[in-house]
């Protein structure tokens, strides 16, 4: 089976000190299918440097090699309130009730 050489748009979840020691990082993937479920993050577009309206997928974390990665990021990054959307997701989707 052949992996698609399509590039999708994704949100680097880990942190940069585990990114730059790591052969991979952790994404959540972005969808411009709009699904909404408890763990997808809605982003507007222009968010993120999006086209489209999109939702990140919290519970689909997965890890992706390094080199995969285009080098540049496709917009600026999200807003901090945005990002605390998609801390709380994430903590939700792996089963963390609360954090501080």
């Amino acid at each position: 089976m052949r992996i698609s050489d399509e590039r999708r748009p994704a949100l680097i979840v880990s942190p940069l000190i585990r990114n730059t020691a790591a052969h991979a990082v952790l994404i959540a993937p972005i969808s411009s299918q709009l699904r909404f479920g408890p763990w997808h993050v809605p982003l507007k577009a222009g968010e993120g440097g999006l086209l489209r309206s999109s939702v990140v997928k919290c519970e689909d974390v997965q890890p992706v090699r390094r080199e995969l990665f285009n080098p540049r990021p496709i917009g600026g990054p999200l807003s901090a309130a945005r990002m605390e959307e998609i801390d709380r997701a994430l903590m939700s989707a792996v089963g963390i009730k609360s954090f501080s």
